[in-house]
């Protein structure tokens, strides 16, 4: 069926199909239950103790790791922003969910933690999109590119 091609059924023939749709639904659940155990369980990876991200506060100065802690802070919030090299917008979600941790970053500084982003655009898109969203300003955890990310 066509979107927009909603069609009319007696309840039986509803329930019948809601019921297909339920299954189908209970199925994915699982599915998504299974992926999300085995990302649990992913081995870790120690980086080097000299990597690397290109900042945008640092006009593309590289950054270490250990750098993006804020001044205090003893634990690191990592967020990546989908936005890849030459994309005129990051992704809707990702901006969303960091216009959000922006209203509270004094309660996660309160708390000792810093708050970065990455993506995998070069500095030069991320700076841009900082601008486009309104974060210029109001951001002042550490905006990164990491080209690394896959």
């Amino acid at each position: 069926m066509a979107e927009g091609q909603e069609t009319t059924v007696d309840k039986e023939a509803w329930l019948k199909a809601r019921l297909e749709l339920l299954a189908e639904e209970k199925q994915l659940s699982k599915e998504i239950a299974r992926v999300a155990a085995k990302r649990a369980h992913m081995p870790w990876y120690k980086l080097p103790t000299e990597y690397t991200f290109h900042s945008v506060r640092m006009d593309g100065q590289d950054t270490l790791l250990a750098d993006m802690f804020e001044e205090g802070s003893s634990e690191l919030i990592v967020q990546h922003m989908m936005l890849g090299v030459g994309q005129d917008s990051p992704c809707f979600n990702c901006s969303f969910f960091i216009d959000q941790i922006l209203g509270c970053i004094d309660h996660l500084r309160a708390k000792n933690v810093s708050y970065a982003i990455v993506a995998k655009a070069g500095w030069k898109d991320m700076q841009r999109a900082l601008c486009q969203k309104g974060w210029v300003g109001c951001f002042s955890g550490i905006l990164l590119s990491e080209q690394h990310i896959q």
